[in-house]
Formats: C-alpha cells, structure tokens, sequence
C-alpha cells in the first residue's frame, strides 16, 4: 500500500525519511481521506498509522497533519482549529493534531477518566485500558471528532465544539476497536 495524498502524484509530496532525522511521512490514505503523519513516540510507526486509520475513518478529507509524540504524562491531546503560527507541518494541511503519549509503557494509565459529568456517572471507575494501543485509538478518536467539529462549524453555521460528544464518540470507536479486536465490549455502569 502507498502512503499518498489521492490527489498527488509520488513527486508532489515529500519523501520519508526514516532515520532520526525530523521527517513528515506521506499522507496515510484511509479510505479517501489523506492524513499526514509525524510519528517520535517510541511505538511502532505501522502500528500507529493502523490505530490513527481506525481512530480518524470518521473524519473525511480535511487536510489534517497528526503528530504523534512522546510526553512525560500518560497521555495527552489537541486538536487545532487551523494550523498555528510556530507549527512546522507541510503545505496543504489545514488542521493539526497533536498528541502525546507516555514515552514508558509502565507510565501508561490503568484507566482513561472521561472528563464530562454525563459519561463520569456512566463509567465511574473510568475505562479500563489495555495498552498504548486503547490510548491512542481513545485520544485519536477524540480528536478526529473535535476536527469534525470545527468543519461542521464551518460548513453549517454555528455548531458547538463540545468535549461531551467528542468523549461519546472516542468511547464508541474505543468499544469498536475492541470488538474489531476480538476484547469485550467495553461495559457502562448504568
């Protein structure tokens, strides 16, 4: 599989580099949706374009740069509505992503808390995590909806950016990852 914007030809976007060097690698195509990716986490590159495919189906061709890192905390993630002044992302992309996850696997969380009162009731011992693999697919997901967000509001007048639905949707594509993954399904409280 080719990681190229469908627009582009091979020529138009900028080669991978895959030593330590600071490089952009070509968009993931995921069903018709370009995304680029800047993976310096410690995890597997194919593994994470994998979980940022699953986590980002949602959101269409947006022109979106991700940038997976490592961050002292267990996990951590933005979505920008633009791109901002002093980021460096290749031409074209209109959002950037961020997110950071625990450069150890022991500083990983045993639970994600959702931060909303509605899903708090739900799930009061927070969501159990299995590995870095839930993190990501969680943090992505909540951010591919935050990305969706801000092009409803630009597309539809005023929709909210609301963190309730953005926490409701990473919760659903965590449950689907699971099930895709052959785990339970992740079960509410109430």
């Amino acid at each position: 599989m080719h990681w190229w914007h469908k627009r582009g030809r091979k020529s138009d976007v900028p080669r991978p580099v895959f030593n330590n060097e600071k490089s952009k690698i070509p968009p993931a195509v995921i069903d018709g949706t370009a995304i680029w990716l800047k993976n310096t986490s410690p995890y597997p590159l194919d593994r994470v374009k994998l979980l940022l495919s699953f986590a980002f189906a949602a959101v269409l061709d947006y022109g979106i740069e991700v940038h997976v890192k490592g961050s002292s905390s267990s996990y951590k993630g933005r979505a920008y509505n633009g791109i901002p002044q002093i980021a460096n992302v290749i031409d074209g992309a209109k959002y950037l992503v961020t997110i950071g996850l625990a450069r150890s696997r022991s500083m990983l969380p045993q639970t994600v808390s959702p931060r909303t009162k509605r899903q708090l009731k739900r799930y009061p011992q927070g969501i159990r995590i299995r590995d870095w693999e839930d993190v990501l697919v969680f943090v992505g997901a909540h951010e591919a909806r935050h990305i969706w967000q801000f092009q409803a509001r630009r597309t539809q007048g005023k929709q909210p950016i609301s963190e309730v639905d953005a926490e409701q949707f990473a919760i659903q594509r965590l449950n689907d990852w699971r099930i895709l993954t052959g785990d339970l399904a992740i079960p509410p409280v109430l």
